[in-house]
């Protein structure tokens, strides 16, 4: 079965068509875990509790270790670097990194070559075109998440898109790879870990931090919130502007409109509505000229409406590259469920992208 997803950036329109691939569930109970604040004295996060199921995971095939009622970890002692028919529990399994000989398996046909297995990773431009990365993704968890993406998909797809980009960081270990999860409603939400070094720390912490960001949605809807932690992450990495061995992204998932604001009162919204648009725009372009970073923004779910996907695709920013041609805005639209479960392989790909 296949399905397709827009999407456009840099001057492209494009209709890329990917199989479909099943998800496993999360495993866990619903609870509350208090999160410290790391990113500019940040609201605390919620998340699932300590007790997990028995659902088997996605990651290595010899006993995935996870941590209970978590997304899922690095699945460290696995020995197939495929990372398939994992059994960790209480989660998505690992990234199937191998402690006994690590492979960069065969060519990825999905991505045209160099790639990871099951991934979108194109692993020869993503060596060759840059030393550092510093990824920052800012998760939606306003109430809107629990009829839009009520199996937590974007979280899943978050969490596999870390563990191929922790595979191939061990694989390389001389190119860095930080990423830092972190999300808003009416207010930012950042988790206890913070960004991590996905080569040397793994996904633990990062799961974690998925778990604590998005897994209970609630509230309004403040795009601001979410690019302020956003920038902040990035700069805890150590992106900057003008460093040509490194590209930064910000990949913003969201599922409705912005009717929040860091900097404009309800009632002056009331009164005109594009007070917030502008707002947002100006957050965005600031993000991009202070670290040079692309942004990659995500519409998901049947229900926004089209004002919110104008705002959405509008933040792809920027149009045309400034450290690198290719290093532009992305815009993805995934009104599908399968859309969802195949958002993983869609971020390695523009990651990993070395075309103009």
């Amino acid at each position: 079965m296949k399905y397709k997803a827009l999407i456009t950036g840099g001057g492209l329109v494009g209709i890329i068509a990917l199989t479909s691939c099943s998800s496993t569930q999360f495993g866990g109970e619903t609870g509350k875990t208090s999160s410290s604040s790391m990113l500019n004295g940040a609201n605390q996060g919620e998340g699932m509790g300590s007790s997990s199921d028995e659902s088997p995971g996605a990651g290595s095939k010899a006993n995935a270790k996870t941590t209970s009622g978590s997304l899922g970890t690095d699945g460290s002692t696995g020995t197939d670097p495929n990372g398939v028919d994992g059994n960790g529990k209480g989660g998505l399994g690992g990234d199937g990194s191998s402690q006994n000989g690590e492979s960069p398996g065969q060519t990825d046909s999905s991505n045209g070559g160099g790639g990871l297995p099951g991934s979108g990773l194109n692993a020869e431009c993503l060596s060759k075109k840059a030393s550092e990365y510093n990824i920052a993704i800012v998760i939606d968890a306003s109430g809107s998440q629990l009829q839009t993406d009520p199996n937590f998909l974007r979280e899943k797809a978050s969490l596999n898109f870390a563990i191929e980009m922790a595979r191939f960081a061990r694989i390389h270990p001389t190119i860095s790879i930080e990423l830092g999860i972190v999300g808003f409603s009416d207010t930012s939400i950042v988790g206890t870990n913070g960004p991590q070094d996905v080569g040397k720390n793994g996904t633990d912490k990062l799961s974690a931090d998925i778990t604590q960001v998005a897994r209970n949605p609630k509230g309004n809807t403040n795009f601001e919130a979410g690019l302020r932690v956003g920038e902040t992450a990035l700069g805890l990495m150590g992106a900057k502007k003008g460093v040509t061995t490194q590209r930064n992204f910000l990949v913003f998932l969201t599922d409705g409109d912005p009717n929040r604001s860091d900097t404009v009162t309800t009632s002056q919204a009331n009164d005109n509505p594009l007070l917030i648009t502008q707002a947002i725009n100006t957050k965005v372009q600031g993000i991009v000229n202070n670290y040079d970073a692309a942004m990659i923004t995500v519409a998901s779910g049947a229900q926004i409406q089209q004002k919110g996907i104008d705002v959405v695709q509008g933040m792809a920013l920027p149009k045309v590259g400034t450290i690198s041609p290719e290093h532009v805005g992305k815009y993805i639209r995934a009104d599908t469920d399968k859309a969802l479960e195949e958002l993983s392989k869609l971020l390695g790909a523009i990651v990993s992208d070395c075309k103009k």
